[in-house]
């Protein structure tokens, strides 16, 4: 992981009025159920859905190093391969076992819509998701302000 990318990840993770927001959600839906998280990175969603009681987690990230730092995480928490499931690719491109109950995701940008999200969760309510479950986020508030510069 270069340095780009650890700094990317705490300046998410450092975000207090997300990570909270995502903590009181997960802690709501999480417990006894399957989970999928899409674009793990270092995995805060998914320690998130295993210490709320998670059953397990299939942690789909496309970086086979982040992967791995992500698992190691999940190890050193003391949530084994029995509960967090690494799944390396893309999750239009990989399968899962099993058809899951929640499904978590911060692909998201500034605008909400970023990272191909739509489609990435669309592809997921297909292929592996279970007809009743549920997305966190479940929906996305954007705001617009119009500008113009003084220039113009």
């Amino acid at each position: 992981m270069d340095r780009r990318t650890i700094e990317d990840y705490k300046a998410m993770m450092s975000d207090m009025v997300r990570m909270e927001a995502y903590h009181a959600a997960i802690q709501a839906v999480c417990r006894g159920k399957v989970v999928c998280e899409i674009g793990v990175g270092l995995a805060p969603l998914s320690l998130m859905a295993l210490k709320a009681g998670a059953t397990r987690v299939y942690g789909v990230e496309c970086s086979a190093t982040t992967l791995a730092v992500a698992t190691q995480i999940m190890a050193d928490n003391g949530f084994g391969p029995d509960r967090f499931i690494p799944i390396e690719g893309f999750s239009t491109k990989v399968s899962l076992p099993e058809r899951v109950d929640v499904l978590l995701s911060e692909t998201l940008d500034s605008m909400g819509i970023g990272e191909n999200t739509a489609v990435y969760m669309a592809d997921a309510k297909a292929r592996l998701m279970k007809p009743d479950a549920v997305f966190l986020p479940a929906a996305l508030d954007c705001f617009v302000a119009l500008a113009t510069p003084e220039a113009y």
